[in-house]
């Protein structure tokens, strides 16, 4: 435990590291298999119904994130686990299946959602700016090395204390930007889009993400609840 935190401290887990985390809950055990077979039952126009709720994510994703955090949730804590918890419990109750215990924590943490939503966005959005301004990935801080931490770990926190108070409007833009990007990922499997002989195909790519993105966090604020007392 002491030498993950150290890790952390010294910023040693990359973006690409945390990727692979998730992955190996959500890859490696009985989840993925649960989803194809979920996918099969659906028939093969299941691409658009895809395509139809990533637009819906980027147009009104905020509306919709209620579910789409018990969901995420689920599937998280599910792949937990079955991946890191169903080990621990082999010598214990090794007649118990690992998606027992996948189905358990992911229950109780689709139940903590709204809880474990606000504890993944600080961690996320501290962590992230901290690993950034400490590794020097865009720029080098004007501070020795005893100072870096110090200086990065105090930006962090900052940047969360902003995001929780503007938390409403990162929801809407995340929002689009993801249903944006699952959009035209989707799309692009479907149509061709290689007749664009202007630019590489990853610069298409990119902006019909940014349209998608921001069409739908100007309707997300247009469309926004609004309250008058």
């Amino acid at each position: 435990m002491l030498e993950f935190f150290q890790k952390v401290a010294q910023a040693a887990y990359s973006f690409q590291d945390i990727g692979d985390f998730f992955k190996k809950m959500l890859l490696e055990g009985d989840i993925r298999t649960y989803y194809e077979k979920a996918i099969g039952l659906i028939p093969d126009f299941y691409i658009y119904v895809l395509l139809a709720f990533s637009v819906l994510m980027a147009f009104f994703g905020k509306k919709l994130l209620g579910p789409q955090k018990f969901i995420a949730f689920l599937a998280v804590g599910f792949g937990a686990g079955e991946v890191y918890v169903a080990p621990l419990l082999v010598d214990i109750l090794p007649s118990i299946p690992a998606w027992v215990s996948g189905l358990v924590v992911g229950l109780i943490a689709a139940l903590l959602c709204k809880f474990l939503y606000w504890i993944a966005v600080a961690l996320a959005t501290g962590y992230s700016v901290y690993m950034v301004l400490y590794t020097g990935m865009i720029f080098e801080l004007p501070v020795d090395a005893s100072m870096k931490q110090i200086v990065a770990a105090v930006a962090a926190l900052v940047l969360v204390v902003l995001v929780f108070i503007f938390l409403k409007f990162f929801e809407r833009l995340g929002t689009a930007f993801l249903g944006g990007y699952l959009s035209t990922t989707l799309l692009m499997t479907v149509v061709d889009f290689s007749f664009i002989t202007f630019w590489d195909i990853s610069v298409t790519k990119w902006i019909l993400v940014g349209v998608i993105a921001l069409l739908g966090f100007i309707v997300q604020v247009a469309t926004r609840s609004r309250k008058y007392y």
